[in-house]
Order: structure tokens, then C-alpha cells, then sequence
């Protein structure tokens, strides 16, 4: 169950860095 927590959290960090960090730290 620990794992589970990890990968969902590390898939949904990716795809929100993937996608937002440029803005957000970029501004």
C-alpha cells in the first residue's frame, strides 16, 4: 500500500511538473 501512495504521487508530480513548472517558476 506504501508503494501505491508513492508511484500515484511521483505519476501525478510528473505530469504536473511536466506541465506546469515552466509558468509557475518561470513567471
Amino acid at each position: 500500500m506504501g508503494q501505491t501512495v508513492l508511484v500515484e504521487g511521483e505519476r501525478h508530480h510528473g505530469k504536473e511538473i511536466s506541465t506546469s513548472p515552466p509558468r509557475d517558476m518561470g513567471d
